[in-house]
């Protein structure tokens, strides 16, 4: 159990989004509500030390600050790095190194290149693998990632940037991992309705729906874990905003009504980011422009799930 309330560390004073704190609460519930101050907590209590550690184990190489901060996306990671970080917990903590191009050959059949052979490691236990997987899975059937659901096991997580620059969702099921990243090139803000739980989100289910189906509705091999029932929302406090909390870098996002997300698209988000432009008074009648494609996200990145024979 955490404390979802306001914490000040060291003059680092993370909020909630819209400052909304609900008291104690088991860490599942944090991470499915995705609350900062909990995630702000629980790297002053495991260190910094110890979660770039996990980080370099499961293949992120980008560098890392050594900065309480990164808890909550202080720190960039690429999408490619993240996917195959996430993919350990969906294979048993095995971490598989991926690649693109499995060989090249020559109009003639020459092989002028042949992947190497897959690289695995074991980095996590059978049971820590089982436990992210089992609170990830309560992200995507009760909270900010509802919008993803493919309507067989899977689990991921949302994540949103400050100021609304990126948003992404990764997740996976018993065989395929997936990374999505929705921003602009140039780094500017995007529209409000952009989040990991909507825009994201959406792109993950339509890619997994159609990837997902040569394997039915497979279920994670894992142990059982049983979460801690508790009904979060009973005790919600609302504590006003002090102007020197520091903003997250990776902010709560907001509780999403599924009847609206489903019905956001990306071209409504181009729609939307168009409309100033297209109050604006003309001096004379033009012709009507075509409207603007969606710009598209980062492809997503799914990765087949290779399983060391001992697993089988």
């Amino acid at each position: 159990m955490l404390e979802d309330t306001p914490v000040n560390i060291n003059g680092w004073k993370p909020h909630n989004y819209n400052n909304r704190y609900r008291g104690q609460m088991p860490l599942y519930m944090g991470l499915m509500l995705s609350s900062n101050v909990m995630a702000a907590r629980l790297i002053k209590d495991v260190g910094v030390r110890s979660v770039i550690g996990i980080a370099r184990s499961l293949g992120i190489t980008t560098p890392i600050e050594y900065d309480m901060t990164i808890a909550l996306g202080s720190n960039g990671v690429k999408l490619y790095e993240m996917t195959v970080a996430y993919g350990a917990f969906a294979n048993g903590g095995f971490v598989v190194q991926p690649y693109s191009v499995e060989r090249v050959e020559t109009s003639r059949g020459k092989v002028v290149y042949k992947a190497p052979k897959t690289k695995i490691s074991h980095q996590l236990s059978m049971n820590t693998a089982a436990e992210m997987t089992a609170m990830l899975k309560t992200v995507m059937s009760n909270g900010t990632g509802r919008a993803a659901n493919i309507g067989k096991p899977a689990a991921g997580k949302t994540g949103t940037t400050d100021d609304n620059k990126d948003a992404y969702f990764v997740g996976y099921t018993p065989n395929i991992v997936t990374g999505v990243w929705v921003g602009n090139d140039d780094n500017t803000v995007m529209s409000k309705i952009v989040q990991g739980g909507t825009v994201p989100a959406l792109i993950w289910r339509d890619v997994m729906k159609v990837a997902t189906e040569p394997y039915g509705k497979a279920e994670f091999n894992y142990p059982e874990v049983q979460l801690i029932p508790f009904a979060a929302g009973s005790n919600v406090k609302i504590i006003g905003g002090d102007d020197n909390a520091e903003k997250p870098k990776e902010e709560e996002e907001k509780p999403v009504n599924l009847d609206d997300v489903t019905a956001v698209t990306p071209a409504d988000v181009v729609k939307n980011a168009n409309k100033k432009n297209a109050e604006q008074p003309v001096s004379a009648p033009v012709a009507p422009k075509p409207a603007a494609p969606a710009k598209p996200a980062a492809a997503p990145i799914p990765i087949p799930m290779a399983v060391p024979e001992s697993l089988h």
